[in-house]
């Protein structure tokens, strides 16, 4: 399903569902909900909420969002763009943000999470992932059982970091 950006501009509120489909939105200006459940959801442009769902697809967040709220069972999920507030979990995919937020709670079971933008505020949890954060501005709390802990943050205020058997470096 592709949306040319001139419609999308006049619209308030956007749902697309798909079963097998994928979706690509291009300079997307208001509410955006997206579902599918084996198709790919590529996004891009300046989003007031984001809600992405998908089973076995890979979601990209690649634009500016105000609120996002991203989940996935097998696929992974890159947000490129800067999000405010930011919600993203993922059953067996990886989660990677790669762009700015203020607050970021993210959580996987067997996947990894890989922050390398700057967040104010993180809090990851992972079952057998690891876990790496390169930047946090203000605090980071981020608990694995099995997986490992990777830590670079500068300036940290306030940091709470924990494995079960895995390493915290």
């Amino acid at each position: 399903v592709y949306v040319p950006a001139p419609r999308l501009a006049s619209l308030a509120r956007l749902l697309v569902k798909t079963v097998s489909a994928d979706v690509r939105l291009e300079d997307v200006a208001n509410n955006v909900t997206l579902e599918t459940v084996s198709g790919d959801i590529i996004l891009s442009g300046v989003i007031n909420v984001l809600e992405a769902t998908g089973i076995s697809g890979d979601i990209r967040v690649r634009g500016r969002a105000t609120e996002a709220t991203v989940e996935t069972v097998s696929g992974d999920i890159v947000i490129e763009g800067d999000v405010e507030e930011l919600d993203g979990a993922s059953i067996s995919g990886d989660l990677r943000v790669e762009g700015d937020a203020r607050e970021a709670e993210l959580g996987t079971t067997s996947g990894d999470i890989v922050i390398t933008g700057t967040v104010g505020s993180i809090e990851a949890n992972s079952v057998s992932g690891d876990i790496r954060i390169g930047k946090a501005s203000v605090s980071a709390e981020a608990d694995t059982v099995s997986g490992d802990i990777h830590l670079n943050g500068n300036g940290l205020e306030d940091t709470d970091l924990g494995s079960v058997s895995g390493t915290v470096r």
